[in-house]
This record gives structure tokens, C-alpha cells and sequence, in this order.
């Protein structure tokens, strides 16, 4: 994936130039970007605060990192029972 010459940070100021009434044509040219790309920016992050998105950013990283449903049961499953996922007993004892 391409990477983008501007950061989330600082589409969310470019966005925010637009919305304290500078003319979006005026924005495009001096940030060098395409009508399209603001109107797809907007619709994306529009509305939002630079500390917001990095809360979003905080949380997304959170989502990827917590262990699914299936693994939380398991991994409960394993310290409650003692047993790997080979059967063999943590305790040297069926449990």
C-alpha cells in the first residue's frame, strides 16, 4: 500500500483550514492535493480533533493486541485446568 505524503494529524489541519472558511480550492492548491482527495479526507475524518484520532489510533492498536473470545476461553481454560493444548497436564496429573 502506497504510503501518504501527510500525516492524519495533518489532514485532520487541513481539513480544519476549509472549515474556518478558507475556500476549499485555496486549500487544495496549497497543500497540492485533488479535489478528490479532500472530499474522500473529509468524508473519512472529518469532525475530527487531532487527540481524537489518536485516541481511535490508541484504541485500534488495543483491538489487535486483546486476544479473540476463542483464545481468552482457552487461555482460561489452560490456568484453570492446567492442560496445554497437547492434553499434557501442567500439574503431572489429569485434571
Amino acid at each position: 500500500m502506497r504510503k501518504s505524503r501527510f500525516t492524519e494529524s495533518e489532514i485532520v489541519g487541513i481539513l480544519k483550514e476549509a472549515d474556518a472558511g478558507l475556500p476549499v480550492g485555496e486549500v487544495i492548491r496549497k497543500h497540492g492535493i485533488s479535489t478528490t482527495t479532500y472530499y474522500q479526507w473529509k468524508s473519512k475524518y472529518g469532525g475530527l480533533e487531532a487527540s481524537e484520532l489518536k485516541r481511535i489510533k490508541e484504541l485500534e492498536a488495543q483491538v489487535h493486541t486483546t486476544p479473540s473470545g476463542g483464545e481468552q476461553s482457552y487461555n482460561y481454560f489452560v490456568l484453570k485446568r492446567g492442560v496445554h493444548r497437547d492434553g499434557d497436564s501442567l500439574l503431572g496429573k489429569e485434571g
